[in-house]
């Protein structure tokens, strides 16, 4: 169940700010899935607002102080249990998942409505949360309703992605065993992939997946690497803006530290798009990369 609320999780810098509400016992469940979680007080008419990038909360958890909360873009998940298990049907889980069973057992002490999923986006839409999704988890015995704080409506996309760009730092260049010291959770690519096909293509081995990199002036090539979605977002819509020559970039895949130690090649990590022409325009190279060595997609 844990695997399936985590992957809900908006995306994020090296840490994202998450407020737990009404079940105690998980916060440390989603801890040992997410190390780079930042966990907020729990009190929500105290926590300041637009403050919190997450929360997951019970179905009593008040929806107004939630989208106060929350950032522009920051996601609300609300977990209902779908039927009422009785106490010897949860043993079980008990015994191999104490604290995810504690926490099931706590959801169901309160009195169940309807889980009917049009019901419950209402709900959130009534309440002012925009990108509603609605589906049951851990073999239906859990609905999960997502909604998000919306952005004001005059906001670009450029200035979205500013707004929740991390503020991580340029690493300059690493390689090999350097990476297994970074403070994140994967590393992203800026990828031209051919044929241009959707993800969930089975046709993987005949994939070609390209790097993009750049000659610097030393003559050495180095491979463009980010430590978070939004911040290559944010690179390439740069790039874009000023019509830089970096034409068909279509993916942004995710790779682990461990993936990133054994690449051949040297990475220029979160380099901002000025740093590109600081001293020399740079030519931009393709790097290969094998398609089947990141990871699959949390959406």
């Amino acid at each position: 169940m844990i695997r399936d609320v985590t992957k809900h999780l908006p995306p994020s810098g090296p840490q994202l700010r998450l407020l737990v509400v009404g079940m105690p016992q998980l916060g440390a469940l989603i801890q040992q899935q997410r190390a780079d979680v930042v966990f907020m007080p729990t009190n929500l008419p105290t926590t300041p607002a637009n403050s919190v990038d997450a929360i997951i909360a019970d179905s009593q958890a008040p929806l107004v102080d939630c989208l106060r909360v929350l950032r522009a873009g920051g996601r609300l998940m609300i977990l209902t249990p779908t039927i009422r298990k009785r106490l010897h049907q949860l043993w079980p889980f008990f015994l191999k998942y104490p604290r995810l069973a504690l926490n099931m057992y706590q959801l169901q002490q309160q009195a169940i409505t309807s889980y009917d999923m049009t019901t419950h986006a209402q709900q959130l839409e009534q309440a002012g949360f925009t990108r509603l999704l609605a589906e049951t988890i851990w073999d239906g015995w859990v609905l999960l309703s997502r909604g998000e704080k919306p952005y004001p409506p005059a906001t670009s996309t450029l200035a979205r992605v500013a707004q929740n760009r991390p503020l991580s730092e340029s690493l300059g260049i690493i390689q090999g065993q350097q990476w297994l010291g970074v403070k994140a959770r994967y590393v992203f690519l800026l990828i031209r992939q051919t044929p241009n096909q959707p993800s969930w293509h089975d046709s993987k081995d005949m994939l070609k997946w390209e790097a993009v990199g750049v000659q610097l002036a030393t003559g050495e090539t180095v491979v463009l690497a980010f430590t978070s979605l939004p911040q290559a977002v944010g690179f390439m819509q740069a790039a874009v803006l000023a019509q830089e020559a970096i034409e068909g970039i279509n993916k942004i895949p995710k790779f682990r530290l461990a993936t990133a130690a054994d690449w051949l090649f040297p990475t220029w990590v979160n380099p901002a798009f000025k740093d590109l022409h600081s001293t020399k325009t740079p030519s931009v190279m393709m790097i290969p990369i094998d398609p089947t060595s990141a990871e699959v997609p949390d959406e």
